[in-house]
């Protein structure tokens, strides 16, 4: 069953600075990107989505439940955060990296058993690293990383995955590779909501935008719907749309730049 995430007239401040108003959302299936410009309240509305913080109004409601009394365990078993590419002090093996995710179903110190490991595995095999299991999870790419906190979170159980700017750090190849990873497990039932300042990342591989300005939505739709005032709206810059194939569009910045020579 496909879990719901969703939040009613939310609303969060910091030293009574509002920094997150009357924002309503539901997250169910598909690929939603968080669209802003650094300080639009992205972050802070992931963190209030995961229960990190508690909202100064409104509800956040995990498969209809108040998410403030469901508890931990229970959220981490439907919903997982994948952090931005980092490295872990010690230097696990990718499988043990990965195995973690089985924490919020065993007791405490308790051994991973047989079906863990197979879930882990499996996880790690859906996302094409299988072959880096018994590799320290120091030492593979920051790509390799990423798709192993995403293994991670799949071996969690989670149906709804919350990530906060997942491509920060990685190179040009890496990026694409992660987004065609989620779009490819989006269509497998499962539902992710990432936020970023790429307009091209929500282009590409977004079903739905929410486009966030000072802490508040000012757009909500199908990735399709994009236009070049709403972007220039939330990042206060000139900027153009093209279709540069079927289906595809790409974001450039209205500047008169100079042709490069062919």
């Amino acid at each position: 069953m496909m879990a719901t995430l969703s939040a009613r007239n939310l609303g969060f401040s910091y030293h009574r600075t509002p920094v997150i108003s009357k924002v309503d959302i539901q997250i169910e299936g598909g690929v939603t990107a968080l669209l802003g410009p650094n300080g639009s309240g992205k972050t802070t509305l992931l963190k209030l989505l995961l229960g990190l913080l508690k909202p100064a109004h409104g509800q956040v409601f995990l498969d209809g439940v108040d998410l403030q009394s469901l508890g931990h365990r229970q959220a981490a078993k439907r919903m997982a955060y994948v952090p931005q590419v980092h490295r872990e002090a010690f230097a696990y093996q990718v499988e043990d990296v990965v195995l973690m995710g089985r924490m919020p179903h065993a007791s405490f110190l308790s051994p991973y058993s047989r079906e863990d490991r197979e879930q882990a595995r499996e996880a790690m095999e859906r996302l094409g690293i299988l072959h880096l299991a018994r590799r320290p999870y120091t030492q593979v790419s920051g790509g390799e990383r990423q798709l192993a906190l995403i293994a991670r979170a799949m071996t969690q159980g989670a149906q709804v995955f919350i990530m906060d700017e997942p491509t920060n750090g990685l190179d040009y190849g890496n990026q694409v590779r992660l987004l065609e990873r989620l779009q490819t497990l989006a269509q497998g039932g499962l539902s992710f909501i990432f936020s970023t300042h790429h307009p091209d990342h929500a282009l590409s591989v977004a079903d739905r935008v929410v486009m966030m300005s000072q802490g508040q939505i000012l757009r909500d739709g199908d990735a399709g719907t994009i236009d070049a005032e709403s972007l220039e709206a939330i990042y206060g810059v000139d900027v153009r749309l093209f279709h540069v194939q079927s289906g595809i569009r790409v974001c450039v910045p209205g500047l008169r730049l100079r042709p490069i020579a062919c």
